[in-house]
């Protein structure tokens, strides 16, 4: 992996799964999947061994469901400078790209 590229794995015992999130070390620091809310602890102090996660500039994730996102509105609360940012293709096959403000990003994910 590239020296700013770092995997931030969580292991659930409970249920004997491995939950991968990534972090990039830049100017403008980038993580790649939230993780639950729940765990959302976890990820902030292994993101904290890397930089100061108040400094997150990007959160983006791959799907929306609750091990990828859950934790936005926690990330979003810690790090004044976050934007959400996903892109993707819809079901015709259009690519897409899309950034919430911090408002509209928080209310969409309380209501999930």
């Amino acid at each position: 992996m590239p020296p700013d590229l770092f995997r931030i794995s969580i292991y659930v015992p409970q249920i004997d799964l491995q939950f991968n999130h990534f972090l990039v070390r830049d100017e403008e620091p980038l993580l790649f999947h939230t993780g639950m809310r729940r765990m959302f602890p976890d990820v902030r102090d292994a993101v904290a061994r890397v930089l100061d996660p108040s400094t997150i500039r990007w959160i983006s994730w791959s799907h929306f469901e609750v091990d990828e996102c859950g934790a936005l509105n926690d990330w979003l609360a810690i790090a004044p400078r976050a934007q959400a940012a996903i892109g993707g293709r819809d079901r015709g096959g259009h690519a897409f790209e899309t950034t919430y403000d911090r408002a509209s990003t928080a209310s969409s994910m309380a209501a999930r």
